[in-house]
């Protein structure tokens, strides 16, 4: 019989994975190791492509149905003409977890019913589509909150919460000696500015005239109160540097997660202008990230 050699690599993750264990600390006192045998491991690189692993065998029920994942996070979207199967695919899901060792943390499961931008559309009872879940009208999906009705505007007002606190605390520093302008913009741009850019590709295309202006008007109070420099580019240029670094990323990645949106382009034998990209275009559509930067670079 042959002996197997694996490769380093394939040992230093079997020997990451097996043997873990946990203790609690309090004070001087310190548990016993209780042995990890279920969950994913988190707080490191490891644990999302884990995950991903994991949870490769879970699929919907139904072929319009979708789940999608990311992390620990799983999404399940349902339409209104499938809405009847909601109950079957958490019961699929349940059984899935309970197959892999798993559990499904209760007070995360939430439902929300999207209606769009159609206000004539009725909502319906009060009584959950999926049992034990709590019906919610916003949800955040990955640091970005999506309403009933998909548009920006709890989004918007929760980010500039979040920054109102960030200003604070910059202004705080600054009264018990932040030293030079430099170490404050510094500050502005790795908090407030971060807070604000956070998955701007995915959400910036969908905010109103009014929405802008308020971020415009957040980034103007920075530079008037010094956090920011006088000639510092206004939201909306952030917001195509945000949208054209991640493009870079995609389009020089063929292993990038977004890359399987952008389809190549077919090779017509016509010895056409050289193109910015090689991306077959789609619809315009201003407010659709892949759309708008198509676009955008060859422009």
């Amino acid at each position: 019989m042959a002996a197997v050699a694996f490769d380093p690599c394939n040992n230093w993750m079997v020997r990451y994975f097996e043997s873990r264990g946990h203790s609690t600390r309090l004070g001087d006192t310190i548990s016993i190791v209780a042995a990890i045998n279920a969950s994913i491991i988190q707080g490191s690189v490891v644990g999302p492509p884990s995950y991903v692993i994991v949870a490769s065998d879970l699929h919907p029920k139904h072929r319009k149905n979708l789940l999608s994942k990311y992390a620990d996070d799983t999404y399940l979207l349902i339409g209104s003409s499938m809405i009847h199967t909601a109950t079957e695919e958490f019961d699929n899901i349940q059984s899935w977890t309970a197959k892999n060792n798993l559990k499904i943390h209760p007070s995360k499961t939430k439902e929300m019913i999207v209606i769009g931008h159609k206000k004539s559309v009725l909502l319906p009872s009060s009584k959950q589509v999926i049992p034990g879940a709590k019906r919610v009208d916003t949800l955040r999906v990955l640091g970005v909150t999506l309403n009933q009705q998909l548009n920006m505007s709890d989004h918007i007002d929760r980010t500039l919460s979040s920054c109102a606190s960030s200003q604070f605390a910059l202004r705080t520093l600054r009264l018990h000696g932040l030293p030079s302008s430099s170490r404050a913009a510094t500050g502005a741009r790795l908090t407030t500015v971060a807070s604000l850019l956070y998955a701007s590709p995915a959400w910036w295309g969908f905010t109103t005239a009014e929405q802008r202006n308020r971020l415009e008007r957040l980034l103007l109070r920075l530079r008037r109160g010094g956090f920011r420099p006088a000639d510092s580019p206004s939201f909306e240029a952030l917001a195509r540097d945000a949208d054209l670094g991640l493009f870079r990323s995609i389009s020089s990645n063929p292993c990038h997660v977004l890359r399987h949106y952008f389809r190549e382009r077919e090779h017509t034998g016509h010895n056409l202008r050289p193109r910015a990209h090689n991306f077959a275009l789609s619809i315009k559509d201003d407010r659709n990230f892949i759309s708008r930067v198509l676009y955008r670079v060859l422009n």
